[in-house]
């Protein structure tokens, strides 16, 4: 039996579509992700010392898919966006788990290994700030809306 939750509308949702929505998100953002790295590609086949900025363009690039990523998926399922960031932010912490190992030039990074760790990890809170983002979006949205529903009952009198 599928489990039904209620939305702020009224409109009933199973857990499948919640977790379909959740997996829409994350490949907005591994989309949103290799455009990033691609334009930061760019940038640093461009610059005068790539190895200097290789690594920060790097950890940019992954903080901004974040990011954005939290967002998107808060915004595609319109409830729960602290659950929402925060998996999208485990679901990428874990696929960088499952690539790391495969490319040995990631490894080679000029800071201490609790460092990298700790760099990483920067994601899920962002992922987390993303997805609150795009729910207090969704909030003033909603407000603005019901103010101007509750301005024309009145019929513009005060």
């Amino acid at each position: 039996m599928k489990r039904l939750r209620t939305d702020q509308k009224g409109k009933q949702h199973t857990d499948a579509s919640f977790a379909r929505n959740i997996l829409k998100g994350f490949l907005f953002e591994l989309l949103i992700g290799m455009l990033l790295l691609l334009a930061f590609a760019i940038y640093i086949y461009r610059s005068n010392d790539p190895d200097a900025v290789l690594i920060p363009c790097t950890f940019i690039s992954l903080y901004l898919t974040a990011f954005i990523g939290g967002f998107a998926t808060a915004r595609i399922n319109k409830n729960g966006s602290a659950i929402c960031g925060g998996i999208t932010g485990i679901l990428t912490l874990l696929l960088l788990g499952a690539i790391f190992p495969f490319i040995p030039t990631l490894s080679a990074s000029p800071y201490s290994s609790s460092a990298n760790t700790l760099l990483h990890f920067a994601i899920l809170p962002l992922s987390l700030a993303g997805a609150l983002l795009a729910g207090r979006v969704s909030e003033r949205k909603s407000l603005r809306r019901k103010h101007k529903i509750k301005n024309k009952n009145y019929g513009g009198l005060k």
